[in-house]
C-alpha cells in the first residue's frame, strides 16, 4: 500500500487529517513510523472490505463474470481478513460477517453498469502538487462513461445510513483531493460518489450510495488547505516541538493509541 514519504515530499490525504486531528499523531504515524499496539479490527475490516470490492469490479466486467468476481471478492476479502485480524474477537466485524456482507454487496450490486475500467480501480498514484510536494493515494475506482468521471469512494461504517452519516463527506478533505487528482488526469470530474456499506448486514439497507458536485469554494479551499499544512509540516524541520499534541483529539475514534507517548513522552 502507498503511504506518504516525508524525506521525498509526499503526503497523503488520509495523513494530513491526522495532522488536522493531532500534529503529534502525525509526527508518530508519519515521521517515526509507529503503529498502535491494539489491532484496530474497524480498520482492518474496511481494508479487508475495500479488497474485496476490488476483486470484484476487476473481475466483473461482463454478467457472465459474476460468479467468478464474487468468489474472488469473498476470498479476497477472506485472505486479508484472516492474515491481520484472524484472532479478533469483535461482535460486530468477523470473518462470517464479513463474508455475508460482502456476498450481498455482490448480489446488490450484480447489475452495476460495467464502466469501471480495471486499471482505475483500488490503483496507487503519486500526483506532482503545484508547491513542489506529491499527493499520494490510492483510488478506489472511477465511474468513466464518455465525458463522464465519477469518483467513486467505499465507505464502511457500523453507523446508520442516515443524513448524519453522509453530512461527514459533504465537504471531505481527503474526497476533496481524490476529486482533484481526478480532475488532473482526466480533465474533468463530474462527482464524487460515497459507496457505504453499513456493518454488519441488515439487509439491502446495508447499501447506499450518495453523490456530490464539488463547487469552485470547495476546490479553492482544498488546495490552499493542502498547500498551508504541506508548508507548515516542512517547515517543522522534523522537530517534535513543532508537533504538539491538541488533547481534543485523545478520545475521538475510541481514543488515541499513541496516547502513552503524549502522557509519558516519546521515549515510553
Amino acid at each position: 500500500m502507498i503511504r506518504s514519504n516525508l524525506d521525498k515530499n509526499e503526503f497523503s490525504p488520509t495523513g494530513l487529517e491526522d495532522y488536522m486531528i493531532c500534529p503529534r499523531r502525525f509526527y508518530i504515524k508519519k515521521l517515526l513510523h509507529k503503529e498502535g499496539r491494539i489491532v484496530n479490527a474497524a480498520k482492518v475490516f474496511g481494508q479487508s472490505f475495500h479488497t474485496g470490492v476490488a476483486a470484484y469490479y476487476r473481475t466483473m466486467q461482463i454478467p457472465e463474470d459474476f460468479r467468478a468476481a464474487k468468489v474472488n471478492a469473498v476470498n479476497a476479502f477472506a485472505n486479508h481478513w484472516t492474515e491481520n485480524c484472524g484472532n479478533s474477537r469483535d461482535e460486530t466485524r468477523n470473518l462470517p460477517g464479513g463474508i455475508l456482507l460482502i456476498e450481498k454487496y455482490c448480489e446488490n450490486y450484480k447489475s452495476d453498469p460495467k464502466t469501471f475500467d480495471p486499471k482505475y480501480v483500488e490503483v496507487a498514484q503519486k500526483y506532482p502538487m503545484p508547491n513542489g510536494t506529491f499527493l499520494v493515494f490510492i483510488i478506489d475506482r472511477i465511474w468513466e462513461e464518455p465525458g463522464i468521471h465519477i469518483l467513486v469512494d467505499t465507505k464502511t461504517t457500523s453507523k446508520a445510513l442516515s443524513d448524519w452519516f453522509w453530512n461527514n463527506y459533504e465537504n471531505s478533505f481527503q474526497l476533496s483531493a481524490y476529486a482533484y487528482i481526478c480532475e488532473s488526469i482526466f480533465g474533468s470530474c463530474q462527482g464524487i460518489m460515497v459507496d457505504a456499506i453499513q456493518v454488519p448486514y441488515k439487509g439491502t439497507n446495508s447499501f447506499a450510495r450518495r453523490t456530490w458536485t464539488l463547487t469552485e469554494q470547495q476546490r479553492q479551499d482544498f488546495r490552499l488547505t493542502y498547500e498551508n499544512l504541506t508548508a507548515t509540516i516542512l517547515e517543522a524541520k522534523q522537530d517534535p516541538q513543532n508537533f504538539p499534541c491538541h488533547p481534543t483529539g485523545c478520545g475521538s475514534f475510541g481514543g488515541c493509541p499513541f496516547l502513552p507517548l503524549c502522557k509519558y513522552g516519546l521515549d515510553y
